[in-house]
């Protein structure tokens, strides 16, 4: 009965527009070797302008669904943050659907993250992913495919690289900041293309997003970010008790 009345509550707070934050607070620059590419989503919310053109030309079948999230979107996020490439966001299977200030879903989802055009003789992937849930709940982790095929690679490296707990106005959230890595060095075949796919635990939000990719081999930065701006939109609540747990740089 409490995972149901969070997610009810969270739903409310979301609907009112009464919980909203910067994103992507966690999500830390990296600093591959050789010739690299990197995508990031630091707005993936109903304010995403990607977003807000699909949902305000007056064509329903072309907008993002609602809460809560059970429809198709009618086109993935494109990376947006300042000199990305031209990676995909998208939904797979499953609710989630972009209002507030991140992906909601409350039924649990399946997401991937996608490049079309990687950079030539690719060796190296790092995912960062900010994700909040009710309670501790974690997220499946992430595999990634190439070329078409069903690889379903485990990453190599993973580390939590910043975590924060909030509790307050009959809700918790802990919010979760990851750092995945695929060595690809003893991939023989030429990549055209990869994608990489994850699920959410049954009620998450999805706030940031990064990949990056480079043709040399050196293992991702998992240095501590500043804390999240998460806090804010709790603070803006203006719920009496919230509280913050902090746990930092703990591996998987």
């Amino acid at each position: 009965m409490r995972l149901r009345h969070t997610t009810l509550m969270l739903a409310g707070l979301i609907a009112g527009g009464l919980l909203s934050a910067p994103a992507a607070a966690g999500i830390i620059e990296q600093d591959l070797p050789g010739t690299t590419q990197y995508d990031g989503w630091s707005d993936v919310s109903g304010s995403n302008p990607q977003v807000l053109a699909a949902n305000n030309d007056g064509d329903p079948s072309t907008s993002y669904p609602s809460f809560p999230g059970n429809g198709p979107w009618p086109a993935p996020i494109e990376s947006h943050t300042s000199g990305s490439g031209d990676a995909e966001f998208d939904k797979v299977s499953g609710t989630g659907y972009p209002a507030g200030f991140s992906v909601y879903t409350f039924g649990g989802g399946t997401f991937s993250v996608s490049d079309d055009t990687p950079v030539s003789s690719l060796e190296t992937v790092v995912l960062q992913t900010e994700i909040g849930s009710p309670g501790i709940a974690s997220d499946g982790p992430p595999t990634l495919s190439y070329n078409g095929g069903g690889q379903a690679l485990s990453a190599d490296i993973s580390a939590l690289i910043a975590q924060e707990a909030f509790s307050g106005g009959g809700f918790d959230i802990t919010v979760n900041t990851r750092v995945f890595q695929w060595d690809l060095r003893g991939v023989t075949d030429p990549i055209t293309e990869f994608g990489v796919e994850w699920s959410t635990a049954s009620s998450a939000t999805i706030s940031g997003l990064r990949l990056d990719q480079s043709d040399t081999f050196g293992q991702a930065s998992t240095a501590v970010p500043t804390p999240s701006a998460f806090a804010l939109g709790l603070a803006g609540l203006g719920l009496a008790g919230v509280r913050r747990r902090r746990r930092r740089g703990v591996a998987l």
